[in-house]
C-alpha cells in the first residue's frame, strides 16, 4: 500500500509543474515517459519535504539530471546551516523492485563528486559537464564563506551491498545518508500527507520597536521539570501569518487540532472580522494571543534598522492560539483579503522554553497541561485532547508501517493528502471506530455504543491503551471492518445483530483462544477467520440468551428487545459464559 501512495504522491507533484514543462505531463498511455516523469518527481519529493521548497519552479532550479550531469541528479545549498547536499536518485517502477532492488556500485561510480566540487569543467572521460552543473559550480564560487560549508551526499535508493569504507572511497570521503524504501515511506511520503513535511529548526520574526517603552517581558519560571524561561512581546500579525502559511501543521504538532480543522468555525470568522473592520491596533487588545513552546528564543534591537527588532525562535510549536495563527495565514494566502488589513496590527506572543529536566513522558504531560489550560477559544473534543498521546502516535506509526493505513489522530489530519488524491478514504483509520473496537475487544461492548466523548474520557482511555498491545489494536480494528463489510456477512446475521450487536461480536472474538501470536501482516487474515468463527455461532448464542432468566426484562411477548439487551448490563457476562473456542 505504501508504494501505491508514493506513486500517487509523485503524480500529485507532477501536476504542480506548469504545462510548459511537458516532460512532467506525458500522455497517460505512455508508461515509459510517465515513469521517467515520476523519477524526476521523486527528487522533487525529497526537496519539498526535506528542505521545505514548496514552489515547483524553485525546486526545478536545483535539478541537474540528464546527460553529462556527473551522476548528480540534483543538489541543494543550505545557506542557513551551511551545508551542500548532492543527490543521487533511483526510482523503481514496481513495488517489488522499489523495496528489494539495491543501487549498484557502478551507478555510484558515475557520481563525479570530487571533480564537480573542485570546479573541474570536464568529467573523468574528458567530456564537459552540462550547463546545469556549470550553473551549480558558479553558485558555489559565489559563496563568500564556502570554507565553512559541509558537503553531503544523499542516496535515494536501497543500499545493501556496499560498506561504509567503500562508500567513502566512492564519494571522495564525503558524509552521506541513504533514504531506502522505509525512510522514503516514513520520512518523505507520510509527512507530506499531513502537511508536516518541513519542520522548521527556527523561525525569524521582525518586530516593531517604535512605540514600545519595553519591547518584551522576560523572566524565568520554576516548574516541576526545572526552570523555564518565558518571554512575552507583541509582534506584527503579518509576520505570524507568513510563518504559519509556510509551515502549517509543522507548527501544530503538539496542538490538539490541526491547520485545516482550525479553519472553518465561528471563532475563525470573528478573528477575520476584527482584522478587516479595524484600522488601529485594537486586535492586540481583543485577542488572547499565541502561546509557543520552543527550545530557545532571542530578541535583539541591534538590526541596523531604526525601530526594527528581530525575534528568533528555535524549534517552535504552537500550543495555544492555533486558531489565530491559522486565520492570519489563510487571510494572507487569500488574494482577495489584501495586505492593507494587516498594517499596524499586532498580536501577543508568549514563548515558553522547554524545561531541561524530565523524561519524554513528563514533557508530554507538561505540554498537555499548558495546552488544556490555555485552549479556550473554541470547543476541543475529548478525542482531540488525546491526539498527542504517545501511545496513539506509536499506533499511527504501526498502522502505516505494517498496513499502509493512516490513523487519524486529529480531525482533518490527512485533509491535504485526501484533497491531492495522495491518500484514499479507504486508507484512513477513523480514531473513533478504532476506539470503539478496542473498548469492545477489551471487554466492554456496552460502553462501545456510548458517545465518543465518553469513549475518549481520559481515565477510561488510559486504561484502554494500557491493557492492549499494538497487535490487539490491529486485530480489533480489522475485525470491526470485516463486520461492517456487508458483502462478507450478508445473510449470515439478522438485521438486529448487524445494527446493535457488532461490538458484542468483537468482545466474543477476543475470547477465542489463540495458540501463538501472529506477525502483523497476518493479523487481517486472522481477524477475518476469528470473526467468521464467532458469526457461525451467533445464532446459537442469541437463542441461549433469550432463554436466560436474567434477560427476561428484555422479553416483550414474542419479541425480544435486542437494542436494549446489547447495551445492557448482562451482555458481557453472557458472552463470557458462552463457549467460543
Amino acid at each position: 500500500m505504501s508504494y501505491s501512495t508514493l506513486v500517487r504522491t509523485l503524480d500529485a507533484l507532477r501536476k504542480e509543474a506548469p504545462k510548459t514543462f511537458k516532460k512532467y505531463h506525458p500522455k497517460p498511455e505512455d508508461i515509459e515517459k510517465t515513469n521517467q516523469a515520476r523519477a524526476v518527481a521523486f527528487i522533487h519529493l525529497f526537496l519539498k519535504v526535506r528542505f521545505g521548497i514548496v514552489d515547483f519552479a524553485a525546486r526545478h532550479e536545483y535539478m541537474c539530471e540528464g546527460s553529462q550531469d556527473g551522476g548528480i541528479d540534483a543538489y541543494f545549498i543550505d545557506t542557513e546551516n551551511r551545508c551542500i547536499t548532492l543527490i543521487q536518485s533511483k526510482f523503481r517502477t514496481s513495488e517489488k523492485n522499489f523495496e528489494e532492488k539495491t543501487i549498484e556500485a557502478v551507478e555510484l561510480l558515475k557520481m563525479e563528486v570530487e571533480r564537480i566540487s573542485k570546479g573541474r569543467e570536464e568529467d573523468s572521460n574528458g567530456e564537459p559537464f552540462s550547463a546545469r552543473v556549470f550553473a551549480f559550480q558558479k553558485k558555489i564560487r559565489e559563496i563568500r564563506d564556502i570554507a565553512l560549508y559541509e558537503w553531503k551526499v544523499t542516496i535515494l535508493a536501497n543500499l545493501r551491498s556496499i560498506n561504509d569504507e567503500q562508500m567513502r572511497r566512492l564519494l571522495d570521503n564525503m558524509d552521506y545518508e541513504v533514504f531506502d524504501y522505509p525512510r522514503t515511506y516514513n520520512e518523505l511520503v507520510f509527512p507530506l500527507t499531513t502537511g508536516t513535511s518541513f519542520v522548521p529548526n527556527e523561525i525569524t520574526i521582525k518586530i516593531n520597536l517604535g512605540k514600545k517603552q519595553q519591547p518584551q517581558l522576560n523572566q524565568d519560571v520554576e516548574t516541576n521539570l526545572g526552570t523555564s524561561n518565558v518571554r512575552m512581546l507583541y509582534v506584527p500579525i503579518i509576520e505570524v501569518a507568513r510563518v504559519t502559511s509556510k509551515y502549517r501543521n509543522a507548527l501544530l504538532r503538539y496542538n490538539p487540532r490541526n491547520y485545516l480543522s482550525l479553519s472553518g468555525n465561528e471563532v475563525n470568522q470573528s478573528i477575520k472580522d476584527t482584522i478587516k473592520n479595524t484600522t488601529k491596533n485594537e486586535f492586540a487588545l481583543r485577542n488572547n494571543g499565541i502561546t509557543i513552546l520552543a527550545e530557545f528564543s532571542s530578541v535583539t534591537d541591534r538590526t541596523g534598522a531604526t525601530g526594527e527588532g528581530q525575534l528568533i525562535i528555535k524549534d517552535p510549536q504552537i500550543l495555544n492560539g492555533g486558531q489565530t495563527a491559522t486565520t492570519l495565514a489563510m487571510m494572507l494566502d487569500d488574494p482577495h483579503a489584501g495586505r492593507a488589513a494587516f498594517e499596524s496590527k499586532e498580536v501577543l506572543l508568549k514563548i515558553i522554553e522547554r524545561p531541561k529536566g524530565g523524561s519524554e513522558e513528563e514533557l508530554a504531560e507538561f505540554i498537555e497541561s499548558i495546552s488544556d489550560a490555555t485552549n479556550m477559544q473554541s470547543k476541543i473534543y475529548e478525542a482531540d485532547r488525546r491526539s498527542n498521546d504517545l501511545r496513539l502516535i506509536n499506533l499511527q506509526s504501526y498502522f502505516y508501517k505494517h498496513y499502509g493505513l493512516y490513523l487519524e489522530r486529529k480531525r482533518g489530519e490527512f485533509r491535504y493528502g485526501l484533497d491531492e488524491k495522495i491518500v484514499l478514504r479507504t486508507e484512513i483509520v477513523d480514531r473513533v471506530d478504532m476506539a470503539r473496537a478496542l473498548t469492545a475487544y477489551a471487554g466492554d461492548p456496552t460502553r462501545s455504543r456510548s458517545s465518543q466523548e465518553r469513549i475518549f474520557e481520559e481515565e477510561g482511555f488510559d486504561r484502554l491503551l494500557g491493557q492492549l498491545n499494538e497487535a490487539d489494536v490491529a486485530l480489533a480494528y480489522f475485525a470491526l471492518k470485516f463486520l461492517e463489510d456487508k458483502t462478507e456477512f450478508a445473510g449470515k446475521l439478522p438485521q438486529h445483530t448487524i445494527r446493535y450487536g457488532k461490538y458484542a461480536i468483537l468482545y466474543s472474538v477476543s475470547l477465542v483462544p489463540l495458540s501463538i501470536p501472529k506477525p502483523p501482516k497476518e493479523i487481517p487474515v486472522l481477524a477475518k477467520s476469528l470473526v467468521t468463527k464467532v458469526v457461525n455461532k451467533w445464532e446459537k448464542f442469541e437463542e441461549t440468551l433469550t432463554k436466560t432468566s436474567s434477560n427476561l426484562k428484555y422479553q416483550n411477548g414474542s419479541l425480544f428487545n435486542f437494542d436494549g439487551y446489547y447495551k445492557g448490563i448482562t451482555l458481557a457476562e453472557d458472552i463470557k459464559a458462552f463457549y467460543w473456542s
